[in-house]
């Protein structure tokens, strides 16, 4: 089988294809030293070909005693047989014995083959366990970003968006500083170009073949000794290396590959404060040290300062969240013809939103694809708080295999969802409190009475608590201006000099708000109730109780009781009197029926069939369908309607069966007519809905 990808369009790696297409004949006639001799041991070193026999040449459909040349990405070169077998195994093993009896290309030839081993995985650890396995190639989505202007602190970026190798080929000899958010892609993006950097430098921009390293910028603060000695420790730390780099290999492999160096040099914003600016200073050597080769640094867009990259040679872009084609483009790379399923399943489960940053649709991608392992069909959670709850215990899972426990130390690290439940029940409550100093108080109040601590190391321990879960949880995460806070005070220069934090979404904030609160109601429906939903029954729509409503429910307790109250027509009251005042007094009633309905129609989402009463469930779903055409919220509406059609099903059958009838009223006779209607209009939206129609308009609200 001939290559069919782009491995091969390296100039030198062209040479080596043709080579040993050629022959054995060729081969044996090659001149040490000669351009293709050079070309086919630099192809050994960088594993870009290797050679196999024995039970790994059956894998490629040839027999034990042929030798099979493959292309490290797996595709078949040639095959020998017979007598040019034995050829090539001299030939091959004489240049290995010669490879391996030098220091400087035993341990490159080591790192290559590591390097691609760790470029074919993705980044992120949680998801070393996705069923079935997929490889970082198969999955990756090219990433758009945008140029940030320099010329003043606005921050200000450009209106094209651009695909990375386009920016690359057009910046000449400035070097690249990436910004994104947590989970936009950043770690991936360096493992693609680390990938093909050397076999197939054009795919990402470069004109010439580059040797990748690719180090975390905090191993690499954090260690000491001079450059080459530190760059040595990152990498060691970062691959499986059984020997490490020798002294001087900086130079050397370069050397030997006739090549100059890719650097790519990962999370600025994790290398800690005390040593960011000793790190920006070094930042000069390494660049001279490089010479013609390129760097490529990513960080948080919170930890970039304009004024520290001002005079150095680096251009600054932001990474673009998904759009929809990237997203959709992913669901296929991940399951092909069964994206459109799990893209209606996001829907289901409203974290559409979710899927713009590709870390969050990427673990939604595993939560699926591992229900599809144990059950055979792929699925979400049902439950919005449910799927939540996985997000959440994923990337704190994450945080602690990349250091979390390390950094809090264990009496902390055991209390850190809560603690940062805490952070997120304050934050909602008080959306003014962002800024570092106050929620490290908020931090420190809850770990002092939690773990017995004296108030000088509470405040401490609340401090570092703020700093580390800003760095490692992935969800609560450092932000370079809180405008909501700024506004509210006077001295905007001194509330800027602050530090502030937020969520990388809202809906993680309130659920993590819901899941302190239920835990602190100690289960308790009424003070569930005072504390998750009056509370905030001036919201539009309630997340916080929606969740939890949910979380109570998939703990097994009954949730009649609050959805019941959603309906309440004392409910209204609650709302606060300047919302309304904008609206005509005639339209007040109407507003509360709706406003109940949409709220227990989400509650109802959240709930167990099991753990709410049936007569209620129903009185929901006869709400929901009273207000299908409602002028004010027919989005909201539209999509009960859809997302509760299992309810209806359930809701039909029960009706069919005269349950209904026989247990809602004593007198069946009194609303036989209403409930003929009734199922009628439950089947034609039922009906719309089967035949795709996204709004069904057929369903009367008369």
């Amino acid at each position: 089988m001939i290559p069919t990808g782009d491995f091969f369009t390296n100039l030198a790696a062209e040479l080596v294809y043709d080579l040993l297409r050629a022959g054995v004949s060729r081969l044996r006639a090659l001149v040490r030293g000669s351009p293709e001799d050079q070309a086919l041991r630099r192809a050994l070193l960088s594993s870009q070909v290797v050679f196999v026999t024995g039970e790994r040449a059956i894998q490629f459909q040839a027999s034990a005693n042929d030798v099979v040349a493959v292309t490290g990405d797996g595709n078949v070169i040639t095959v020998f047989k017979g007598s040019d077998a034995d050829t090539i195994r001299r030939i091959f093993r004489d240049i290995l014995i010669e490879i391996e009896s030098d220091r400087y290309t035993r341990t490159l030839k080591e790192y290559f083959a590591a390097l691609r081993e760790y470029c074919r995985t993705l980044p992120y650890l949680t998801l070393y366990d996705v069923h079935p396995p997929r490889k970082m190639d198969e999955v990756y989505v090219p990433l758009l970003l945008r140029e940030r202007k320099q010329e003043d602190n606005s921050g200000l970026k450009s209106d094209k968006a651009e695909y990375f190798p386009d920016i690359l080929q057009r910046a000449g000899q400035l070097q690249l500083l990436i910004l994104g958010e947590p989970g936009a892609g950043k770690s991936t993006l360096l493992r693609w170009l680390a990938n093909y950097a050397w076999d197939n430098p054009q795919v990402i921009g470069l004109t010439k073949p580059h040797l990748p390293m690719l180090v975390p910028l905090r191993t690499l603060a954090l260690a000491d000794g001079a450059l080459e000695e530190r760059l040595a420790i990152a990498i060691k730390n970062e691959l499986p290396l059984i020997e490490s780099p020798p002294a001087g290999f900086f130079r050397a492999w370069s050397q030997q590959m006739h090549t100059p160096w890719l650097l790519l040099l990962d999370g600025l914003d994790e290398v800690p404060e005390n040593r960011r600016i000793g790190l920006m200073q070094w930042l000069d050597g390494i660049l001279s040290l490089i010479g013609d080769g390129r760097a490529i640094i990513t960080a948080r867009s919170s930890a970039y300062d304009q004024d520290a990259w001002k005079h150095k040679p680096f251009g600054t872009y932001d990474l673009q969240p998904f759009t929809a084609g990237q997203t959709k483009t992913l669901a296929e790379r991940w399951f092909e013809t069964e994206a459109p399923a799990f893209l209606s399943a996001m829907e289901k489960a409203r974290v559409v939103d979710l899927s713009r940053t590709p870390l969050l649709l990427t673990i939604a991608a595993r939560i699926y694809l591992n229900r599809k392992a144990e059950t055979g069909v792929g699925s979400l959670p049902e439950r919005r708080s449910q799927l939540y709850e996985e997000f959440i215990n994923i990337l704190l899972r994450e945080a602690e295999l990349r250091g979390l426990r390390a950094e809090l130390g264990d009496a902390v690290a055991d209390v850190a969802k809560p603690a940062l439940a805490h952070l997120a029940l304050a934050m909602t409550e008080h959306p003014e409190w962002a800024d570092e100093e106050t929620l490290a108080r908020v931090a420190a109040e809850y770990l002092g009475k939690e773990l017995h601590l004296g108030n000088d190391h509470a405040a401490a321990i609340g401090r570092r608590f703020v700093k580390v879960m800003g760095r490692r949880s992935g969800v609560f995460i450092p932000v370079q201006s809180n405008l909501i806070h700024l506004s509210a005070h006077g001295d905007i220069d001194g509330e800027l000099n602050k530090k502030f934090y937020d969520w990388i979404h809202p809906t993680f904030r309130e659920y993590m708000a819901a899941w302190w609160i239920v835990r602190e109601c100690n289960m308790d429906v009424e003070c569930v109730w005072k504390r998750a939903i009056s509370g905030w029954a001036s919201e539009r729509r309630n997340t916080i109780g929606e969740f939890a409503i949910g979380i109570l429910s998939r703990q097994n307790h009954d949730v009649t009781f609050l959805v019941e109250r959603l309906l309440e027509e004392d409910w209204i009251s609650e709302l606060h009197t300047e919302w309304l005042a904008w609206m005509p007094v005639t339209r007040h009633y109407l507003l509360h029926g709706e406003l109940g309905a949409m709220a227990s129609g989400f509650a109802l989402l959240e709930c167990d069939v099991e753990r709410i009463d049936w007569r209620l469930r129903q009185r929901v779903l006869e709400e929901v369908i009273h207000f299908q055409n409602s002028h004010l919220h027919k989005a909201e509406f539209s999509f009960l309607a859809r997302a509760l059609i299992p309810h209806f099903r359930i809701f039909l059958q029960e009706i069919t069966n005269d349950k209904y009838g026989g247990k809602y009223c004593d007198d069946y006779e009194e609303i036989e007519d209403y409930i003929e209607n009734l199922r009628a209009r439950i089947e034609c939206l039922l009906d719309n809905f089967s035949r795709g129609v996204v709004n069904p308009g057929g369903v009367s609200s008369e």
